[in-house]
């Protein structure tokens, strides 16, 4: 009973498979020849990859012809037998026959060669009716153009059940491209274009990483052969990206004229990083010059090999197999550099530059149609380039390794000198030691002795400075802020009641500060007691001319009459006459303010200084000036505005001081002294005084 069950299964299995030959025989033969056989569509189709012996191909060197004359001229199609474009000057036609049985009427014509320049699809029903039209696109057209936005030339067929299709199909290529194609359902499409994408994702993650874990190690440790190795890891992506169509779509996609001449200029980067990255790594220029300069001949050909194949179009074999050469020669080297030295990142370029060999290899025979195109030919350089890329990542990390192991034998060895020195040393230092102290008491004592004595400088300075209390009999307010730079200053003033109602007032800065200046302070207070007390000389003008002209002689001038320094003086005299409410002024390279109302004025004097050799000729002019009651007389030393410093570590500034000076004239001006000295500490905060800073602030 089972055998008999089992027969009749048998013959119905036989019955049903002889019926379909049956009826596809059937088919066949009613269906008119254009191109053979039709493609025959079954009912469980997912797939059908689509022959090049299928193709019936028509070349139109004219680039004239158009569809309906192509059509109309059927009979001269013949036979196809290459596997790619051959005339790259011609719009190459080719066609083939659908004939749909199964139940599924919606599928993916799909070619595989991104790099096409221009392709067109017409599909006739029943060798008659233009069912379908595509528009031409290809790598000379816009990629966001595309119906389907795929990286390989898609089209969607609607294919109905039991009707013959024609699919004609214009190609016109500047590379020999290929005719591979496919028939597949959508869904079939879909599963397999998102795991096509996620490879190439993962590929181009896996190098991204890279890129970026070795650019943040060159940061940190300037390591060159880092950067190197992220040269040569960018100039085979940006190899990927064209090849494989990703740069097209995701990249550039609205510039289809770069896929004309980019991948010449990318294929130019390659050899030449990958020849900085191996002489770096290797360290050739140090340790094998000759090498480092054949393979820098050798990159240098490859390169003109490559210009050539865009000016004279060659074929892109003399590239490959230049290729072939150069990472031969890099093969053989690794080989040496282990064999004879035992140099241990030479087995990872040597296990390296065996994948990329073998890799351009397959390349060149798929190129010869001597090994098929597959996904995994197809890809092969992106397989070996990132089994490569890690290789020769921990490559340069066993050359740093070594290179640290070398580092930290040369720094024992330099620990142990060091030690020695170190013990020599410790002699020399504990019998130097005692002289220092020694030297060291006797400059503590000598540094005293100097204080000390810039101490009683700056009292006897002190001392010939007028007394606040003349200041305070003949002004109702009054301010002396003096800031010496070196505890004795170069900045002076100096004070004289002629009667009652008439006073001299005088600010005076040496240009010099320091020591030397507070002596000409005093040399000049000697010599205003002798004009102004003793001569009774009381024009200011007068004073300045006087002055000028003898602080050129006791100053600059020797006893043969030669000038022996450069020392002046900027200098203002006042003249105020109480009961006339009158100011003579004259001023050398000094300006004088003053205050009424909210409006400051500046009265500037002379712009020469007092005992230059250049001022002896200079005429001082007397300002005569009336004041009011109530109004702010101000004579300043140009220590203050010039003193650096706040944020920007800039002058202080002259128009900075004015602004200061108008915000608090309202204010006494013993309040102001406090105010001003805290606004010039501030702003020189963190910055050394730069100079003496004298400020006389009366109100009248």
């Amino acid at each position: 009973m089972k055998d008999k069950i089992i027969c009749n299964k048998i013959v119905k299995l036989l019955n049903a498979r002889f019926t379909r030959l049956f009826f596809l025989s059937i088919c066949m033969l009613s269906l008119p020849n254009i191109s053979g056989a039709a493609i025959i569509i079954e009912k469980d189709h997912q797939s059908t990859k689509i022959q090049y012996e299928e193709y019936k191909v028509f070349v139109d060197t004219s680039l004239s012809m158009t569809f309906n004359e192509i059509k109309e001229n059927k009979e001269a199609f013949s036979m196809n037998y290459g596997k790619t474009i051959r005339n790259q000057n011609a719009n190459n036609w080719f066609v083939f026959d659908l004939y749909n049985l199964g139940d599924k009427e919606s599928f993916i014509l799909e070619f595989f060669d991104p790099h096409i320049n221009d392709i067109e699809i017409f599909v006739t029903e029943s060798d008659s009716i233009v069912d379908y039209h595509f528009s031409p696109e290809g790598y000379s057209f816009d990629f966001n153009k595309k119906v389907i936005q795929h990286k390989n030339q898609v089209f969607d067929l609607i294919l109905h059940n039991r009707i013959k299709y024609t699919v004609f199909v214009r190609i016109s290529s500047l590379s020999n491209a290929s005719l591979s194609a496919r028939l597949s359902t959508g869904r079939y499409f879909t599963n397999y274009a998102l795991g096509e994408y996620f490879y190439l994702g993962m590929f181009y993650g896996v190098i991204f990483i890279m890129v970026i874990y070795h650019i943040f190690i060159y940061t940190s440790l300037d390591e060159k052969s880092y950067l190197y190795f992220v040269f040569y890891l960018i100039s085979g992506v940006l190899i990927t990206f064209y090849e494989d169509g990703m740069g097209f779509q995701f990249i550039w996609p609205h510039m289809p004229s770069f896929n004309m001449w980019l991948p010449y200029f990318f294929r130019l980067f390659l050899p030449l990083a990958f020849y900085f990255y191996y002489s770096e790594l290797i360290e050739l220029k140090e340790n094998y010059p000759f090498l480092r300069k054949l393979l820098l001949y050798m990159v240098v050909f490859i390169m003109v090999i490559e210009l050539g194949l865009g000016i004279f179009d060659v074929s892109s074999r003399f590239y490959t197999f230049s290729l072939l050469f150069l990472f031969a020669t890099t093969l053989i080297s690794s080989l040496y550099l282990i064999i004879n030295l035992n140099y241990k990142p030479a087995y990872y370029l040597l296990f390296g530059n065996s994948i990329l060999f073998a890799n351009f290899l397959m390349l060149l025979l798929r190129s010869y149609k001597i090994i098929p195109s597959n996904i995994i030919t197809v890809y092969s350089f992106n397989f070996s380039f990132v089994i490569e890329a890690v290789i020769f990542a921990v490559a340069l990390g066993e050359k740093m390794r070594e290179t640290k192991d070398s580092e930290i034998s040369a720094l024992k060895i330099a620990k142990s000198s060091k030690d020695k020195i170190n013990r020599e040393l410790e002699y020399l230092v504990d019998e130097r030691t005692s002289k220092v102290i020694e030297q060291k008491n006797t400059l503590e004592v000598y540094n005293q002795h100097l204080v000390d004595s810039l101490g009683y400088a700056k009292r006897i300075q002190e001392m010939i400075f007028p007394l606040k209390s003349v200041f305070a009999k003949n002004f109702n307010d009054f301010c002396v802020l003096n800031l010496p730079l070196n505890v004795v200053s170069g900045d002076f003033y100096w004070f004289y009641e002629i009667t009652s109602e008439e006073i001299i007032v005088i600010s005076g800065e040496c240009t010099s500060g320091g020591v030397p200046g507070a002596f000409m302070s005093m040399i000049l207070n000697t010599e205003l007691n002798s004009l102004i007390k003793e001569q009774q000389v009381y024009n200011p003008s007068q004073i300045l001319g006087i002055l000028n002209k003898r602080i050129f002689e006791l100053v600059h001038m020797d006893r043969s009459g030669q000038i022996q320094n450069d020392e002046k003086l900027s200098i203002s005299v006042c003249r105020i006459n109480k009961s006339y409410k009158q100011i003579d002024m004259a001023s050398a390279n000094r300006s004088v303010f003053f205050i009424k109302n909210d409006l400051i004025d500046e009265i500037k004097g002379s712009r020469n200084l007092l005992g230059s050799a250049e001022a002896q000729k200079a005429i001082f002019e007397t300002i005569h000036r009336s004041y009011a009651h109530n109004e702010l007389m101000y004579m300043v030393s140009d220590g203050f505005a010039r003193q650096k410093g706040g944020p920007s570590q800039i002058e202080y500034s002259v128009e900075r001081l004015k602004e200061k000076l108008l915000s608090v004239n309202k204010l006494s001006l013993s309040i102001q002294e406090e105010i001003l000295t805290t606004e010039f500490h501030n702003w020189h905060n963190g910055v050394s005084q730069d100079d003496d800073v004298l400020l006389i602030g009366l109100r009248f």
